[in-house]
């Protein structure tokens, strides 16, 4: 994720970044850059995070993001075990 942040009157010297809800991601962050990793979850879970910027007169603004973790359903996995061949009228266990 990227902050897209501007000062008129001066300029950005600080991003912080903190995460508000949902599971924990790891994350780190650099400058208006955050580089978030979800985690598994088993439904759809939702996550906000939100950056705070700072100017070079100490004012500060800060945004939102929210979103959706999206649960992964594998598909199951199946294997069929028993005999190769079998004579004819023979049952098979």
């Amino acid at each position: 994720m990227t902050a897209l942040a501007s000062d008129s009157d001066g300029q950005i010297v600080s991003y912080q970044w903190q995460q508000l809800s949902g599971p924990e991601f790891t994350f780190t962050s650099n400058g208006n850059t955050l580089t978030a990793t979800a985690p598994s979850v088993t439904t759809d879970t939702t996550f906000s995070f939100s950056v705070t910027v700072t100017d070079n007169s100490g004012a500060t603004a800060q945004q939102v993001f929210s979103g959706t973790i999206t649960s992964q359903n594998n598909a199951p996995t199946v294997n069929i075990t028993g005999p190769s061949s079998a004579l004819a009228s023979t049952q098979l266990v």
